[in-house]
């Protein structure tokens, strides 16, 4: 027998639900990632004139 499609499936009730808890410093990495203003300043372009310190 031809089928057009199947049913639509939710696969995430087969996995089951996971608690954990993230590290302090993941956690905060998290914050700073989702942070819009610092990714603004990060896709900034940096100033030709700025010499390299070595």
């Amino acid at each position: 027998m031809l089928r057009d499609r199947y049913e639509p499936m939710n696969m995430f009730e087969f996995v089951p639900a996971l608690s954990f808890a993230m590290e302090p410093v993941l956690a905060q990495l998290d914050r700073l990632l989702d942070d819009d203003t610092l990714f603004q300043l990060y896709l900034q372009p940096v100033p030709d004139d700025t010499t390299l310190i070595r």
